[in-house]
C-alpha cells in the first residue's frame, strides 16, 4: 500500500496543526527505493517548526536519539509496519 508523504499534507498546515495531528503517532522516515525499513527509521514527533518553504520536524527515535527532518521525507507508519517493527 502506497502512503502519501507528509509534505503533501504539510503544505496546507501550520506547525501547530501538524503537531496536534501527529503527536504520539508513529512516523517513519521514507526509505530509499528498494531499502527495507528498519527499527531506526521509526520515530515519534517531538516538535514541529517552520522553514521558509515547509515544516521542520524534530523526531524522537530509539535510544532517545533526536533528529530534525523536513516534512517531505517522512510519513505516518502503517499498521503493518508498526506490527512488524514490534515483532
Amino acid at each position: 500500500m502506497e502512503t502519501t508523504p507528509e509534505s503533501v499534507l504539510a503544505e496546507t498546515r501550520t506547525a501547530k496543526d501538524y503537531y496536534r495531528d501527529h503527536r504520539g503517532r508513529v512516523m517513519v522516515v521514507c526509505a530509499k527505493e528498494g531499502q527495507a525499513l528498519e527499527s531506526r527509521h521509526f520515530f515519534t514527533v517531538e516538535s514541529v517548526g517552520t522553514l521558509p518553504n515547509g515544516l521542520l520536524i524534530t523526531g524522537l527515535f530509539e535510544h532517545n536519539r533526536r533528529e530534525r527532518l523536513r516534512s517531505e521525507g517522512i510519513r505516518l507508519a502503517t499498521d503493518g509496519e508498526i506490527a512488524s517493527r514490534n515483532g
